[in-house]
């Protein structure tokens, strides 16, 4: 009897700790701010084609330059994820400043979640070599 109650005892402890993990590593998946994050990574590509990085849409997906996705998880007040957007090859400081320039103007009317940018030098598939990682919130 002892036994079962112990088993018992554990399982109600553990499940929910189980539940919170499960949730935070299946976020990955979640799509809560993916409009969000759509126009993030709009305006990042109009200040790629503006400097000449990209020619259009199309050259900066086909080019694996630029990423975002938006998942998030809530339990209870707390949000885990948001809107991540990534890029690559891009070390000119002016591109950077524009981009986070963009970034702020487009937070101050959307505000829904935080926002995390990774810029790097390097290309995609290859070792990161992080330019800079701003947080936006």
């Amino acid at each position: 009897m002892d036994r079962i109650l112990r088993i018992l005892f554990g399982t109600i402890i553990i499940a929910p700790i189980l539940y919170f993990f499960i949730g935070l590593y299946s976020m990955g998946g979640s799509h809560t701010y993916h409009e969000e994050a759509r126009e993030y990574l709009d305006s990042a590509q109009k200040v790629l084609i503006k400097y000449g990085i990209c020619h259009d849409d199309a050259d900066c997906t086909k080019k694996h330059i630029l990423f975002a996705s938006g998942g998030a998880n809530k339990i209870g007040n707390y949000e885990f994820g948001g809107i991540n957007i990534e890029l690559y090859e891009i070390s000119d400081p002016n591109v950077v400043g524009d981009i986070i320039k963009e970034f702020g103007e487009k937070y101050k009317y959307l505000r829904m979640t935080k926002v995390h940018l990774n810029i790097y030098e390097s290309a995609h598939r290859k070792p990161k070599k992080l330019y800079t990682s701003v947080l936006i919130e």
